[in-house]
This record gives C-alpha cells, sequence and structure tokens, in this order.
C-alpha cells in the first residue's frame, strides 16, 4: 500500500517533531511541572499527585415527583496536591512552610506548569489560595542508592486549568 502522501509533515503542520495528531497529545512530554508563586520560582518537581475536583452531589425528594430524587450540585472539594522532587534546593518552600501559622498570611496563589522536554508549557494550572500542610524527608539511607525524594503536600481554594497552544 502507498504511504498516505495527504498527510503533511510535522514541519508542515506546524507540529513539533515528536507529536502525535490522532491522540491530540504530545508524545514527547517530559513531565516537569514548574511551580511559580508571587515571588517567583519555587522549582521544578518530577511528579505532582492529586489535582482533582469533584463536586458533592445533593439529593432532594419533591413531593409529587415519585420518579426518583432530584439531583442538585454542592460544595467543589479539592483534592490536596503532592508536589515530589529529589532534594529541595530552594529555601522559599521551607520557608513558607514554617510561615503557615494561625493569624499569618501564608496562603499562596500557584501557578504548576506541565512542561515538554524543550521547556514549553502544556497545560498550566492555577492553585488560588494553596498553603503546605506535610512536608516527607527522604528516607536518610547511606546504603540506598535510590534518589531521594522529598514531598510537599498542599491545600487549596480553587483550582483552574488551561491548555496552551492547539492542544496538541
Amino acid at each position: 500500500m502507498p504511504p498516505d502522501n495527504d498527510l503533511p509533515s510535522a514541519s508542515q503542520s506546524g507540529l513539533r517533531s515528536g507529536t502525535i495528531r490522532n491522540g491530540s497529545r504530545p508524545a514527547d512530554i517530559g513531565f516537569l511541572f514548574r511551580v511559580r508563586g508571587p515571588s517567583g520560582v519555587i522549582g521544578d518537581f518530577q511528579s505532582v499527585e492529586g489535582l482533582s475536583r469533584s463536586i458533592e452531589v445533593l439529593e432532594y425528594a419533591e413531593g409529587a415527583r415519585n420518579g426518583g430524587m432530584r439531583v442538585f450540585p454542592g460544595p467543589i472539594k479539592h483534592g490536596r496536591v503532592t508536589l515530589k522532587s529529589g532534594i529541595m534546593s530552594s529555601p522559599l518552600l521551607y520557608e513558607w512552610i514554617h510561615a503557615v501559622e494561625v493569624g499569618k498570611k501564608f496562603s499562596r496563589d500557584l501557578i504548576i506548569s506541565q512542561l515538554d522536554r524543550l521547556g514549553v508549557p502544556l497545560r498550566v494550572f492555577t492553585l488560588d489560595g494553596a498553603f503546605p500542610v506535610e512536608w516527607k524527608a527522604p528516607a536518610l539511607d547511606a546504603t540506598n542508592s535510590n534518589v531521594p525524594v522529598e514531598e510537599l503536600t498542599l491545600v487549596f481554594d480553587g483550582l483552574k486549568m488551561e491548555v496552551k497552544g492547539d492542544g496538541v
């Protein structure tokens, strides 16, 4: 069967090399996540877990409606986000963790950018009113050859997501 010459090449279509068109997502995602706060870049992370938004469902038994319950959207709940990285070298993170106290302003609006291997943002998540609730140090084991991974868990009030570019 002859090759399909009707399809444009990556350079003709404006796509970066290594992308796929049918699946609508880049095949070369580097899974690097850059986190920015009000004072600049907080750090680069290898993993971001727990980005979620769920809506509680409220059920109501209406008097004349015998066919079932009525359902309405209720409060929105956001998951806890865990940022994972090798040893965190930014003093901003440690200062932020220690700033969380009752009566002080410690929440921050954060921007988490999912970057491809070229450092181009693919998706950008905005967390409103985020603050750290847990920090975990890696195991301190000199006999272990694994890369140590620190974890920082955040809670937040609001979540927005923006897809960059043409969505490919």
